[in-house]
């Protein structure tokens, strides 16, 4: 299982409350940006653009596989 950190805000990795890093999200190994999309929540698949890793600051295709202790940023069409 991989550890994966969803955060709202990049600037400073937090939820939209202002909590740093309040939420881990346990993957498979070979999840993507997708799957992390989809457990989020599933509406959030239909706009979902790219991830963005935040602590090397790289766009993240959708297919993306995610590694343990990765910070994603997930930008959807449904936020702009």
């Amino acid at each position: 299982m991989n550890s994966i950190y969803p955060v709202a805000n990049e600037q400073d990795l937090s939820d939209k409350k202002g909590r740093i890093l309040p939420d881990l999200i346990l993957l498979k190994d070979g999840a993507t940006v997708n799957d992390l999309a989809k457990e989020i929540h599933s509406d959030l698949t239909k706009g979902l653009l790219y991830g963005k890793d935040l602590r090397n600051n790289l766009r993240l295709p959708i297919d993306y596989q995610l590694r343990d202790r990765d910070v994603v940023s997930l930008i959807s069409a449904a936020k702009k």
